[in-house]
């Protein structure tokens, strides 16, 4: 947990008066072995740069708010990706840019809290096995077009998740099937 995480693109510099926790390649070449990791921000997460963070399993990513300084962040995650506000930090409102938010994973999950984008101008997500709403959340792209592929998508036990733009949604269905784990939850929802 951190009050501000960064992540350092190629050739980025930290502004300066950025507090937090800064993650350059260096960094992120540490935690290509870990089975998961979860980073935790009391305020916004901050890419700068072009940002590519490629990891073999799961990544969690939790912030008041998603920002772009106008570069791509390109999110590959072998396990799950998560994306959500588990501290509750104020997320202010949405603001659109130029950078563009593009993800890949086994499986994306929007978990709990209120959370959304700043600096992007596009976003879109693919998951191999799946999409999910974990929790009581609320992801804001603003005004942005949001393009999700995948097999399926859920609302997890429970789950009260919104994805809200004034944009266009678009739900492209791609091959694969919905693994034992979630049977269970279709007879629930």
């Amino acid at each position: 947990n951190s009050n501000r995480i960064s992540f350092l693109g190629d050739g980025a510099g930290a502004p300066g008066g950025t507090s937090g926790f800064v993650i350059g390649s260096d960094t992120l070449n540490l935690l290509r072995g870990a089975q998961s990791v979860t980073l935790r921000s009391r305020g916004d997460m901050d890419f700068l740069g072009k940002v590519r963070i490629d990891l073999a399993h799961d990544l969690n990513l939790s912030a008041g708010a998603f920002a772009s300084d106008g570069g791509t962040v390109d999110i590959q995650a072998g396990g799950k990706l998560g994306l959500s506000n588990d501290l509750g930090a104020a997320n202010g409102t949405f603001a659109a840019g130029s950078g563009q938010f593009t993800a890949h994973a086994g499986e994306v999950d929007f978990g709990a809290g209120n959370t959304g984008l700043r600096g992007f101008g596009g976003f879109s997500a693919t998951a191999a096995q799946g999409m999910q709403g974990l929790g009581t959340g609320r992801f804001d792209f603003g005004s942005l077009d949001v393009n999700l592929g995948t097999p399926w998508l859920l609302a997890g036990d429970g789950a009260n998740t919104q994805l809200i733009t004034t944009g266009a949604l678009r739900i492209v269905g791609t091959p694969g099937a919905i693994g034992g784990e979630h049977l269970g939850e279709i007879g629930r929802a």
